[in-house]
């Protein structure tokens, strides 16, 4: 019999480029996903990195050796486009899906039939950009441009608010942090109260971080404050601020490690598709307290929605809700068997997704005939 994977038409994954974060590590994950059930897989990115992700796909091409650099994207955008162009022409008697990731590679993919072209959402990305003219320009273009597009949702926080936009969303992809974090144990000493991860970008809030730790240093100064980041500027200006700067650990056991040795982690984002740090904490039994940027109510349910504050709360307020767990021993125990027992629920339920129906990237699906929205691995 003919393994009917061998017929199915590869997918190719567009990124602007590997950087570390959420984003990419999750778009490798998609396509570790494809190839379980036979899809070849390819990915492309436009920029370079010096900061990138461990890259274990064969399959990579990159269209420029440039690093990514805003004031220049303007200018090598025609000639990424016709670079992108010649793969689209190679890749057209295969009949290959295309899988966007970003606003930036909006170009790219209107040069890809609508049949064909797909978006992999981890965000409202216009939310990324704050509450200007720009924003709303880039929403009203990403809308008109999802409505011709197959869509393929993070999460069902996503599918939901895509919906609310009027948009199909033709399969949900649930995602969830990597088994490794799932290492809760009562013999390690917790010797971090407050751990949080810094990173640049308008809605991930560095400066409410900075006015955490400045709150922490008068208000609650014996506090053993740590911070992650992949930012070595970041890391310069908290150094004097924190017991620990851990700037890029190497790998999820490297970030259990912290996780484990935690007791809160605080975090402050304005806006989430998803936010996997505070998942991942919760796995090593390190209790989340959150601003609700939108991706955490996908896994802090239960006993651990107390914890997700209004993003109308205050800096004070926040800092002083996970000043309270973390010196009440009692609550703090119940939270962080809450939370890892809810990360291993969460957990389970992704490792029975049925691997076959990955088969959703046949290049049979299109937007005027959007199937009901299903889970896909």
């Amino acid at each position: 019999m003919t393994d009917p994977s061998l017929s199915r038409p590869p997918v190719y994954l567009v990124l602007p480029s590997l950087k570390i974060s959420g984003g990419v590590i999750e778009a490798m994950r998609l396509a570790k996903d494809l190839e379980v059930v036979g899809t070849k897989v390819g990915i492309l990115t436009l920029w370079q990195s010096p900061q990138s992700v461990p890259l274990s796909q064969p399959h990579f091409y990159a269209l420029s050796s440039w690093s990514t650099r805003a004031s220049l994207a303007i200018f090598q955008l025609p000639i990424l486009t016709a670079r992108f162009l010649r793969w689209r022409k190679l890749s057209k008697s295969q009949g290959a899906d295309w899988v966007f990731t970003h606003y930036a590679t909006l170009p790219l993919a209107l040069l890809v039939p609508r049949q064909h072209r797909w978006f992999f959402i981890q965000g409202l990305e216009w939310r990324f950009l704050g509450r200007g003219i720009i924003s709303k320009l880039l929403r009203i273009l990403l809308l008109w441009i999802y409505r011709s597009s197959n869509l393929l949702a993070a999460n069902s926080y996503l599918a939901s608010a895509l919906k609310a936009e009027g948009l199909a969303v033709c399969a949900t992809a649930p995602i969830w942090a990597d088994p490794g974090f799932n290492q809760q144990s009562d013999d390690i000493e917790r010797d971090i109260d407050i751990l949080m991860v810094l990173r640049k970008g308008g809605v991930k809030r560095l400066d409410l971080y900075f006015q955490a730790l400045e709150w922490f240093q008068t208000q609650a100064p014996d506090q053993r404050i740590a911070v992650i980041t992949t930012e070595d500027e970041i890391a310069s200006r908290v150094a004097e601020m924190v017991k620990e700067c851990h700037v890029r650990p190497d790998g999820v056991s490297a970030m259990a490690a912290i996780y484990r040795r935690s007791r809160i982690f605080l975090h402050l984002s304005e806006h989430e598709g998803f936010a996997l740090p505070p998942l991942e904490a919760m796995g090593c039994g390190c209790v989340p307290v959150c601003r609700n940027s939108g991706g955490p109510q996908a896994y802090m349910t239960a006993d651990l929605q107390e914890f997700l504050l209004p993003l109308s709360s205050s800096i004070e307020v926040v800092c002083r809700r996970a000043l309270e767990l973390s010196k009440d021993a009692t609550k703090w125990q119940q939270m962080s068997n809450v939370a890892n027992l809810l990360f291993q629920q969460g957990l389970t339920q992704v490792l029975k997704r049925p691997k076959d129906q990955a088969v959703i990237f046949s290049g049979s699906q299109s937007k005027s005939e959007p199937s009901e929205s299903k889970p896909f691995n």
